[in-house]
C-alpha cells in the first residue's frame, strides 16, 4: 500500500512537471532533467534499490531550493513527494 501512494504522489510530479514552463534556459533544462528522471523512476519503480531510492530523493530535494521561489506550486508538490518518501523509509 505504501508503494501505491508514493506512485501515485510521483505521477502526481511528473504531471506537474509535464505542464511547468519557464522563460529561463537553465531551469527549463533542470525542468527537462527532472521530469525524464521521474518518469524513468515510475517505468522502473518495483525495480528501484535503496541506494536508488536515496539517490531520488536527494535530487528532489535540490530541485526544492532550485524551484522555491519561482515555481512554488511546484514546490508544494516536490515537498509532498519528498514527505511520501520519507514516509517510505528512506
Amino acid at each position: 500500500m505504501k508503494n501505491d501512494s508514493v506512485r501515485v504522489k510521483l505521477q502526481g510530479l511528473y504531471a506537474e512537471l509535464k505542464k511547468t514552463r519557464s522563460s529561463d534556459r537553465q531551469t527549463q533544462e533542470r525542468l527537462r532533467s527532472l521530469t525524464a528522471e521521474v518518469k524513468d523512476t515510475l517505468d522502473h519503480f518495483d525495480e528501484l534499490r535503496p541506494d536508488q531510492q536515496k539517490g531520488i530523493l536527494a535530487r528532489l530535494e535540490g530541485a526544492v531550493e532550485h524551484f522555491e521561489a519561482s515555481h512554488p506550486g511546484l514546490t508544494s508538490v516536490l515537498n509532498d513527494v519528498i514527505s511520501s518518501l520519507a514516509n517510505w523509509g528512506l
